[in-house]
């Protein structure tokens, strides 16, 4: 046994010296940026209206913004028409948006938009305002007017939302069983991101655009499957069941984006399915992405690609999915907590809802953190300590 030695001082100030330069260069903790959607409140003000929201943010702590560009909701006229003009087809009225990026960015609230469906009848193959195999080049038109419209006010697009689940993007052809569907709907994203991707740097080389925003879960619902997320991006990327082999050319990317849902359970527990990704299982999507990556099928500009939880929480209306206003407050800062333990790759989290509509029906999504009525439910008095926690 080696005998207590009392160092030298100058040993000792030396060693404290060297300690503070480690300490100093290493790098610092990545930590979890806690956001909010809600384009009720903040885009379109049908109730409880943008400064209102705006004051629940700051109170909270809640930082970036996501938001929705819906196709159709963006054209002036013509929607609806097989028989657009095409002056139709390239009108569009942002006023809603502009004036919410601003409003947003100058309270401090860097805002990132999703370009998603519904379609307008002229870009899909049944002639009708749906998801029904929109035209890929006609997609990425209206990308692109949207990038150049916001360049350099945003910090990212992403591309559609939720295109894993059956009703948000469809093939319009008959598949057989699950794993058929999922490759021809991947197949079909993957053409239209591909299109929208080079649109969107065509317009700001610097703007960051985020593949997937994909749902969690596989699922068979009543109208088709809802492919699990790693089984999606596979057939985006037209990579085989073990990940050892790619078919088709790499697709670049700034960021992945994705939805770990898993309602009306505890976060902790783990999603069905080797493909599913939710909060208790983030570190599988980490894996996946690795393997994307080796395989060049993924690519980033550098190093690997960061992941952007772009929706999360609880309802506490609406179906047997539903949970209490309490635990929707503990779930919600435990998947946060989970997110914060789930790797380098996770940059931030996305929470859906500032406030529930109002006259809640059974069927009404509500995950806000204020009721229909503006009363505040437990998890808009918990976030705050939770948000600061994660730094």
């Amino acid at each position: 046994m080696l005998q207590n030695r009392r160092l030298p001082r100058r040993a000792l100030v030396g060693a404290a010296v060297l300690l503070t330069t480690l300490l100093a260069s290493a790098p610092a903790q990545a930590k979890i940026v806690v956001g909010i959607q809600d384009d009720d409140v903040l885009v379109y003000q049908n109730y409880y209206g943008r400064d209102a929201g705006l004051k629940v943010m700051a109170d909270t702590g809640l930082g970036p913004v996501r938001i929705n560009v819906p196709w159709t909701r963006l054209l002036v006229s013509g929607q609806g028409s097989r028989n657009a003009s095409q002056a139709q087809r390239t009108t569009y009225d942002f006023t809603k948006w502009d004036e919410a990026v601003a409003a947003l960015t100058a309270a401090g609230h860097p805002a990132q938009l999703a370009v998603t469906g519904p379609f307008p009848a002229w870009a899909t193959s049944d002639g009708k305002v749906g998801y029904t195999n929109p035209n890929a080049q006609a997609f990425a038109s209206y990308a692109r007017a949207v990038a150049e419209r916001f360049k350099g006010k945003v910090t990212a697009i992403s591309v559609l939302n939720e295109p894993n689940w059956p009703t948000l993007l469809r093939t319009g052809r008959k598949c057989q069983g699950e794993a058929a569907c999922g490759t021809a709907v991947g197949r079909l994203y993957r053409g239209l991101y591909s299109r929208a991707y080079s649109a969107i740097k065509a317009a700001d080389p610097k703007h960051k655009v985020w593949i997937g925003e994909t749902t969690s879960v596989a699922r068979k619902t009543t109208k088709g499957y809802a492919v699990a997320p790693l089984a999606f991006l596979r057939a985006v990327l037209c990579v085989n069941a073990t990940s050892t082999r790619r078919s088709c050319p790499g697709l670049k990317a700034d960021g992945v984006a994705h939805h770990p849902y898993l309602l009306g359970v505890d976060p902790k527990k783990q999603p069905p399915g080797p493909d599913s990704v939710t909060m208790a299982n983030l570190k599988r999507l980490d894996t996946a992405l690795t393997k994307f990556e080796k395989l060049g099928a993924l690519k980033a500009p550098k190093g690997k690609l960061p992941v952007y939880l772009t929706e999360y929480g609880f309802t506490t209306n609406g179906g047997s999915k539903t949970v209490s206003a309490s635990r929707q407050a503990a779930w919600t800062i435990q998947g946060l907590r989970l997110a914060a333990k789930g790797g380098p790759r996770i940059k931030q989290v996305i929470l859906y809802q500032i406030a529930d509509p109002p006259n809640l029906t059974p069927r009404t999504w509500a995950s806000g953190m204020l009721t229909g009525a503006g009363a505040p439910k437990p998890l808009v008095q918990q976030l705050p300590g939770a948000i600061k926690s994660l730094r």
